[in-house]
């Protein structure tokens, strides 16, 4: 288990959401490579970026182009699955990107978190069984 928080430096709007979204992702499989893990499994709150990744087409939009990158770092694990997930069911993530935006520096923990990540996964649990 790890968790991955890095510095925003840029202003999002509704059209930079998407390429965010492709780019966390590249960052996720950097970082999961970094750990060795073989398995992964990546959830996203945007069915769209969730639809490209899954598309067997090429997408030669902006965002289709890194998606193509993510789609290449695939290529070192084992196994590898994108699946979408709604905002409220993913709260760790989003309080990590949140927290993102504040961040001067990268932070990353391995095996361990800080506490108010423990508070935001008892959040997500509550609502998996609600």
């Amino acid at each position: 288990m790890g968790a991955l928080a890095t510095p925003i430096f840029y202003a999002l709007d509704e059209l930079d959401r998407h390429m965010f979204e492709a780019v966390a992702t590249i960052k996720a499989l950097e970082f999961v490579t970094d750990l060795g893990f073989c398995h992964v499994e990546i959830e996203r709150d945007s069915l769209v970026i969730i639809c490209k990744l899954c598309s067997t087409g090429l997408d030669l939009s902006t965002v289709g182009v890194v998606l193509e990158n993510v789609k290449g770092l695939c290529s070192r694990f084992l196994s590898c699955k994108f699946m979408h997930t709604f905002r409220e069911g993913n709260m760790v993530a989003h309080g990590l990107a949140k927290l993102g935006l504040d961040l001067q520096e990268y932070f990353v923990w391995v095996e361990d978190y800080p506490p108010y990540v423990h508070t935001m996964l008892c959040d997500d649990v509550i609502q998996l069984v609600t």
